[in-house]
């Protein structure tokens, strides 16, 4: 037997504790929240098409997703990891982290627990390192196609590299 039986609408002031809900739509404030019998989690959507959608009809740029660490120490942050439930290490990961001092924070993408990229606060991108430049990389990089050479102000006296062309060559 039921504990509790409610036909209708009911309000409830508080914290409300439960195992299960049924039936499987819970409103709140007007906002819809929907979990299907297929595992189907939707938030501001009433029909979700895979695990989690999170929707929002609003015209402009509009934060939908936060992740947030209330950690004070550097090297802290939020992550989103994409794993296999047979395997302790990630796949991969996106993770903001947070520099000493709060300065320094760089967004890092890792690839089975290494860094392969790092992006900072400047918009320098370092691959297999974390960048003092533009662009950083570590280890050997392979170009197809025509390439060019923009050496800056000192083109002229720069030494050629092989199978290129400098600018306006």
């Amino acid at each position: 037997t039921s504990l509790l039986h409610v036909a209708g609408s009911a309000n409830i002031t508080g914290t409300l504790s439960a195992g299960t809900f049924s039936p499987s739509t819970l409103s709140v404030s007007g906002a819809s929240y929907l979990a299907t019998t297929t595992g189907n989690v939707g938030i501001g959507t009433t029909g979700p098409s895979v695990k989690l959608v999170v929707a929002d009809n609003t015209a402009a740029l509009t934060t939908l997703v936060k992740v947030e660490n209330s950690g004070t120490d550097a090297a802290t942050g939020g992550a989103i990891e994409f794993t296999n439930i047979n395997t302790s290490t990630p796949i991969a990961k996106i993770s903001a982290v947070v520099g000493s001092g709060y300065v320094n924070n760089v967004l890092g993408f890792d690839v089975q627990g290494a860094r392969a990229i790092t992006i900072d606060k400047n918009g320098n991108v370092g691959i297999g390192n974390t960048p003092g430049e533009k662009l950083e990389v570590t280890g050997n990089i392979k170009l197809s196609g025509t390439t060019h050479r923009f050496l800056g102000p000192n083109i002229a006296s720069s030494p050629a590299i092989p199978g290129t062309q400098a600018a306006g060559d």
